[in-house]
């Protein structure tokens, strides 16, 4: 998701308006679902181009593709990384 919110303001700002998303074929669901939630919700079509990854796929849980959409609908609607908060907390509630 990372990858999406960092770059978003430089993308909006050289006006791009149509992404080529190039991951392998095991993280494409995920990757195009938050892809779609993060960049479609400023304007910016994104077009999923899954790569082959053969005998080394390590695919990605429901579970995972939906924690993620999640994450990119609360970014999208807070400007927050509820996955940084979660851990900062977590850090500042450790025993030292």
């Amino acid at each position: 998701m990372e990858n999406f919110t960092t770059l978003l303001a430089e993308l909006k700002q050289r006006q791009v308006r149509h992404l080529l998303l190039v991951t392998g074929v095991d993280h494409m669901p995920r990757a195009s679902l938050v892809g779609h939630i993060v960049a479609g919700s400023r304007g910016i079509q994104v077009t999923p181009v899954p790569v082959d990854c053969a005998d080394v796929c390590v695919w990605e849980s429901p579970l995972k593709v939906a924690a993620d959409a999640l994450r990119a609908v609360i970014w999208v609607v807070s400007g927050q990384d509820v996955k940084r908060l979660v851990l900062a907390q977590s850090r500042a509630e450790a025993p030292r």
